[in-house]
């Protein structure tokens, strides 16, 4: 029930307030007197769309406020808990309109939208007019109307609250079939896992030597060319640095067995000669890495795939 009616700044009312009571109430006047302004505010107050053409000459903003008794308006209430709001016996919605376009709403000094506020309004207020559509004729509200005539509160909120508990266990019920499909899923998802892994027959280590391996295959002619330049310093044909090292030896050797030399020429020749035994075993080396570092592009495509379908089973 409407309890009252404030009104500031709308089309020819500058403040006027309105206080209503059980029962019916008229208005009458002539022709000019306010009376459609006063349904009009009403309207804007419960949600009608902004009219900012109804702000009074020389204001800068426009409001309406009504306040209502909800004690027995039990969709009210649940509309207000469902948004959050303050449900209590009363409820006051509140509208402005600003000379600059904008419009705010507000319940219970909340502000809310537009939407929101024609939402509740229109379970508060029915405007009746001409070529205007009547509540009672709209099929949305016939079976509330039903419902009410027929008393059939009690049993409306029952069936409300089994409906909600049937939700409730089918979403439950759904969870649950979700989770045993997902199960089944993961248990051959496993099972898939534990096939491959089988089937790669995985190595101790394996991974790490096979991307050394890759990683060397890929540097090929950079190590390639390294070591040739190595084998070539070190070659002892011709006058490679270790012939060299090995002829110059020789002469040291021969002038100290035929001639005493100090202890320090000694331990030069001894470290030499250790020298060209290791520079052997280099170019021995060399030439094994030569022979058997050649680069074959298949086998580096063959570790490729098997790096890939290791870190594939690793994920």
């Amino acid at each position: 029930m409407l309890k009252s009616l404030f009104i500031k700044n709308i089309v020819l009312i500058d403040k006027m307030r309105l206080n209503f009571y059980n029962g019916l109430t008229i208005f009458s006047g002539e022709t000019g007197a306010g009376k459609s302004i006063i349904l009009t505010s009403l309207g804007l107050a419960s949600g009608m769309r902004a009219d900012f053409s109804l702000i009074r000459n020389n204001s800068s903003e426009g409001m309406v406020v009504a306040e209502f008794d909800i004690e027995k308006n039990q969709q009210v209430k649940e509309i207000l808990l469902e948004k959050g709001l303050e449900s209590n016996s009363t409820v006051i919605l509140r509208r402005i309109l600003n000379r600059d376009g904008i419009s705010k709403a507000f319940v219970n000094d909340s502000p809310v939208t537009a939407g929101f506020l024609q939402e509740i309004g229109s379970s508060l207020v029915e405007i009746h007019g001409q070529n205007e559509k009547i509540g009672l004729l709209d099929p949305v509200n016939h079976i509330k109307i039903l419902d009410k005539y027929g008393l059939c509160e009690i049993e409306l909120s029952k069936v409300e609250n089994s409906y909600a508990s049937f939700k409730k266990l089918k979403e439950i019920y759904s969870e649950l079939s979700n989770i045993e499909k997902n199960r089944s899923s993961k248990i051959e998802e496993i099972k898939n896992d534990l096939k491959i892994i089988e089937n790669i027959n995985l190595e101790k280590n394996e991974y790490e030597q096979l991307l050394k391996r890759r990683n060397a295959m890929m540097q090929f002619e950079k190590i390639f060319h390294a070591i040739n330049n190595i084998y070539n310093i070190f070659d002892d044909e011709g006058d490679s640095l270790l012939t060299t090292i090995s002829k110059n030896t020789n002469i040291l050797e021969q002038v100290s067995i035929k001639n005493s030399t100090t202890d320090e020429i000694d331990e030069l020749i001894k470290s030499l000669n250790n020298l060209i035994i290791e520079g052997k075993d280099i170019l021995l080396n060399i030439a094994k890495i030569k022979d058997e570092f050649v680069f074959d592009q298949k086998e580096l495509d063959s570790i490729e795939q098997r790096l890939f379908d290791i870190s594939s089973l690793a994920r």
